[in-house]
């Protein structure tokens, strides 16, 4: 609940335009993935994201991309908030959402990263 009212109060994500990939869809909630691949990753997402009782009942909208080196979530922020330092507490919820999302996928190097409305990266949690 607590994550819930946090991702209610610092992010509240939007919808993005076309050419963002293909996506797994389910209520408001769209998980986009650019590598065919990742297609079962984008459903877990997805899962985790209902099991945590995230959907907020607007739209919501997240991408997985796939790096050499590990993956990156973005989440589409629609205030400041991810140009400047997280809040301590908030923060540290992400960071945990980010370790249940690893370890369900087991994928050590991914990253949860705000982003603006086309996806572009603002804030990586993490550093």
């Amino acid at each position: 609940m607590k994550i819930m009212k946090l991702l209610l109060v610092i992010l509240l994500f939007t919808s993005c335009g076309k050419g963002m990939g293909s996506r797994v869809v389910g209520d408001k909630l769209s998980v986009y993935y650019l590598e065919h691949s990742d297609k079962d990753k984008a459903k877990v997402i997805a899962s985790i994201w209902r099991d945590k009782d995230l959907i907020t009942g607007k739209k919501q909208d997240l991408q997985l991309v796939q790096f050499q080196d590990g993956y990156e979530l973005r989440l589409i922020a629609t205030n400041n908030i991810g140009k400047t330092q997280l809040p301590f507490n908030e923060r540290r919820i992400l960071l945990g959402l980010q370790r249940t999302i690893r370890d369900s996928l087991k994928l050590k190097g991914l990253q949860l990263v705000l982003c603006d409305s086309k996806f572009e990266p603002i804030y990586n949690i993490n550093q």
